[in-house]
């Protein structure tokens, strides 16, 4: 073969080598497209598409996909609020607990998504080896803020933005509804119970965020969450710290709040009660001007403690204490 008939075939393949390539490119161009980029607390996660088979170890994010009508496959072993109850079905795995999630049962599920948040959300690093993981904390901050944030981007996922971006909106409308009606209301306390003490929650602490739902000020000034790791029983730095909170209970209650919110912990995790061998030990708080005129509200100790800033948690508590102030007014 000649040079010029050579360079003549050369000529011939080009076109179609380009052709073969752009075909090669709009072949893969969907898969690229599908693509789901999702900033989340831990960094920023790629799904190659719409998750198909979901493992979900945060109550909170749990909370929002059943609002938003996603199907789970895999759930923790918890204590589940009687609006959550359908997840103790048999036919969603569990994979493991709120703190410690069972890697052989994830393993053999094979999920395409693991969303983590709260009790679980060290385990991020090991998890997302598994699969695409996602960090959906809600913090102590901005509790409404980042519940409608976490409703929102799991919309986005699950391409239903419509459905998120109404659930959005009924919140909000909710919690102004809310803080409307809690205008009138005055100052309000805090109180957990947990083995038999009851410690004031101020503002900026774990369940402080309960004045940020309720629109009602805490009679105590915010304070910054403690660092480190709690002390150990019995030792001095827990003495120093359980005088410190008697202290501010007593500060608190001479403050006289006009409403009294109180979390039971051990109803949250199913065990007995301690509540009334707390109040016993705090004769001050039944003395109270509030709990006298029964402006006292028990909240529901799984939905607090163990769910958090749901969607459904919100609503549920927000009829709840709006439940409250209609009463007191009547």
């Amino acid at each position: 073969m000649s040079i010029a008939t050579r360079r003549r075939a050369r000529a011939r393949l080009i076109p179609g080598l380009v052709a073969l390539l752009a075909c090669g490119q709009l072949l893969s161009a969907p898969a690229a497209a599908n693509e789901i980029r999702v900033a989340h607390a831990q960094g920023e996660t790629v799904l190659p598409g719409i998750p198909q088979k979901v493992a979900v170890l945060n109550l909170a994010a749990l909370d929002a996909l059943q609002a938003l009508g996603v199907e789970v496959a895999g759930v923790p072993k918890a204590n589940f609020p009687s609006y959550l109850s359908a997840y103790r079905d048999p036919r969603h795995r569990q994979v493991g607990s709120l703190f410690e999630p069972d890697q052989a049962a994830l393993q053999a599920l094979a999920p395409d998504l693991i969303v983590v948040g709260g009790r679980s959300r060290s385990a991020y690093p090991a998890l997302s080896k598994l699969a695409p993981t996602l960090d959906l904390d809600s913090g102590d901050e901005g509790f409404i803020d980042r519940a409608i944030a976490n409703v929102r981007t799991l919309g986005r996922i699950f391409a239903r933005e419509e459905q998120a971006q109404a659930l959005a909106g009924q919140l909000q409308a909710t919690v102004a509804d809310l803080h409307a009606k809690a205008r009138s209301q005055g100052t309000g306390l805090m109180l957990f119970a947990v083995n038999g003490n009851i410690n004031a929650q101020a503002p900026g602490s774990r369940f402080g965020v309960v004045h940020e739902l309720a629109g009602i000020p805490s009679v105590l000034p915010r304070q910054d969450a403690e660092a480190g790791p709690r002390p150990a029983a019995g030792s001095p730095e827990a003495q120093a710290a359980r005088r410190k909170q008697e202290a501010m209970l007593a500060q608190a209650l001479a403050a006289e709040p006009d409403w009294l919110f109180v979390l039971d912990r051990d109803t949250a995790t199913g065990g007995e009660s301690k509540l009334a061998e707390a109040l016993a030990r705090h004769p001050q708080i039944v003395q109270s001007a509030a709990w006298k005129a029964q402006r006292v509200i028990h909240l529901d100790a799984p939905t607090w403690y163990l769910v958090g800033n749901g969607p459904g948690a919100i609503q549920q508590s927000a009829a709840q204490i709006a439940a409250a102030f209609e009463a007191a007014e009547r």
